[in-house]
């Protein structure tokens, strides 16, 4: 599973990789794109969904188990709810 900081890691890498293939293209004529940088920034992108797919499981669980222990817990509801 991926931590929330991998995500920010990886959306920070993408921004730097596409700001990196614009500078290359204003360089280069548009038929000579760098396929090496365009393969990277879909890997990226791909692990981006990944890892925010896991957080939003990592966030269902959680969700779940909260409920499941306010249910279960009268103790615990008040203890969460305690201002």
């Amino acid at each position: 599973m991926h931590s929330e900081w991998d995500v920010v890691g990886l959306i920070r890498l993408r921004e730097k990789l596409q700001s990196q293939l614009r500078d290359l293209l204003k360089e280069r004529p548009r038929g000579n794109v760098d396929q090496n940088l365009m393969s990277e920034i879909a890997r990226l992108e791909s692990s981006l969904t990944i890892a925010k797919d896991d957080l939003v499981g990592i966030f269902l669980v959680l969700d779940h188990s909260m409920r499941s222990l306010m249910n279960a817990t009268p103790l615990f509801r008040v203890l969460v709810n305690f201002d």
